[in-house]
């Protein structure tokens, strides 16, 4: 079983965006989400083209971020902080959990990258351990060497985005070990990154890649 752990972002401004597409979800009209999107994106002042992770949605992969649009949103996320350091928050989005190629669970509302120490958390030996990627988040059965996700627990209130055709997804703890080893690499690669945009842009924003990835704790 080939695990995969994608580290994802959420990037929304339609705030600059006309006409917004009035057909849903947005998986089943892409296209029209495709080009909102873009327009929104562009008028916001983000110099590239970016493609999002899955077509239609809002999360995008870190390393398909350019380093031009990445300082416009390190920007953006500063000024929304009003430049205080105290109210930088964790970038949102979280992580797919790809399992051979087939996305099987997406981050949801309210997610965001410091969820990476929920995913940890799966690795112990809690009988039915607390998991959060946003709301809704699937109920899980640790069953000793895999992990179970319930998708449809009498707990989940909500519907996921986009809509998943397994609602139990059971992944070995192993392969799951070996995919947050991955993501926890790319993680760095990314904490590089924001380091040295902040320094090279002169910004100034203290412990960015710790805040932005891992919480203002």
């Amino acid at each position: 079983m080939n695990v995969k752990l994608m580290p994802v972002i959420e990037i929304t401004y339609y705030s600059f965006g006309d006409n917004s597409p009035m057909d849903g979800p947005y998986w089943k009209y892409a296209e029209a989400w495709d080009t909102f999107k873009e327009d929104c994106l562009k008028k916001a002042g983000f110099p590239d083209k970016m493609n999002s992770y899955d077509r239609g949605g809002s999360l995008y992969s870190l390393s398909d971020i350019t380093d031009a649009n990445l300082l416009k949103l390190i920007k953006d996320e500063w000024e929304d902080s009003d430049k205080d350091v105290e109210n930088l928050s964790t970038l949102v989005g979280g992580y797919v959990l790809n399992i051979t190629g087939l996305d099987k669970l997406y981050p949801q509302c309210c997610g965001d990258l410091g969820d990476i120490s929920e995913w940890e958390r799966l690795l112990t030996n809690d009988e039915n351990p607390y998991f959060w990627i946003g709301h809704p988040s699937p109920s899980i059965v640790n069953k000793g060497d895999t992990v179970v996700f319930d998708l449809e627990h009498p707990n989940v209130s909500e519907g996921f985005v986009p809509e998943h055709n397994d609602l139990y997804v059971e992944v070995s703890k192993e392969d799951l070990a070996k995919a947050i080893d991955g993501t926890k690499k790319e993680l760095d690669i990314f904490a590089n990154r924001l380091s040295a945009i902040n320094e090279k842009e002169q910004l100034n924003i203290p412990d960015i890649a710790q805040i932005l990835i891992y919480g203002n704790n």
